[in-house]
């Protein structure tokens, strides 16, 4: 079981971020974009905060270098701007379109973990990759009808 933890960790964020996904375009009919993204940020930094408290984590604050920490920072500028990119986009049209071309931030990560850490995906990757960008763009034309 040891070896697949990460795969429920993921199988539990995929569950997970769907169910934001849900919650959140139906939020979206009543609020507006920017105040949304900032209560549930705020709600998850407490949330974080508490989990960081509760498995005693925080002395690992201390070893951190300090270049670690500033692109963590960064990637949480990145990652303000992304939820508020998407959830514009969620309150504009349909879940399953503005959900769809958003996790097209998969295909998009891999690319660039080719181009700046050097992964080496196999070519059964790639096909994984390329049905990903493909079902994007078939899932996220418009319904017929």
């Amino acid at each position: 079981m040891g070896q697949y933890t990460w795969l429920m960790f993921a199988l539990l964020g995929a569950v997970l971020a769907a169910t934001v996904q849900v919650m959140t375009k139906r939020a979206l009919d009543k609020l507006d974009v920017a105040v949304a993204v900032t209560v549930q940020s705020v709600v998850m930094l407490v949330t974080l905060l508490s989990v960081t408290t509760i498995t005693q984590r925080w002395s690992a604050l201390g070893g951190s270098p300090k270049w670690a920490l500033g692109l963590v920072g960064l990637s949480g500028v990145a990652a303000g701007l992304a939820w508020f990119c998407g959830y514009k986009a969620l309150q504009m049209t349909e879940i399953s379109r503005a959900t769809t071309v958003d996790r097209l931030s998969l295909p998009i990560a891999v690319m660039m973990g080719v181009v700046f850490l050097k992964d080496r995906p196999s070519a059964l990757n790639w096909v994984g990759v390329t049905c990903m960008v493909v079902g994007a763009i078939l899932v996220s034309r418009p319904s017929a009808g």
